[in-house]
């Protein structure tokens, strides 16, 4: 499924049974993650993509969740908590 290429030009968005494609801003902002970041991720298969017929990056909505629910589990967030 990585780098797969598509005729898409724009996220596709739709009903029942329809996957969401974000671009790859949108995916980072996610994330929390640099552009750069994102890119060698899907370079190394860690997250599927495809390309439009520009050649942009796209990536499934459920796979950019599914990677930001492995990047922070429940419970297991690192930042330093507000003091009372």
């Amino acid at each position: 499924r990585a780098d797969q290429q598509t005729s898409a030009g724009t996220a596709e968005e739709g009903g029942a049974g329809m996957k969401k494609l974000l671009a790859i801003t949108q995916a980072c902002a996610i994330l929390k993650i640099h552009p750069d970041t994102l890119k060698r991720w899907a370079d190394n298969g860690d997250i599927a993509c495809i390309r439009d017929s520009a050649r942009r990056r796209l990536f499934w909505e459920n796979d950019v969740l599914d990677a930001q629910a492995r990047m922070n589990p429940a419970g297991t967030d690192k930042r330093p908590k507000p003091e009372a």
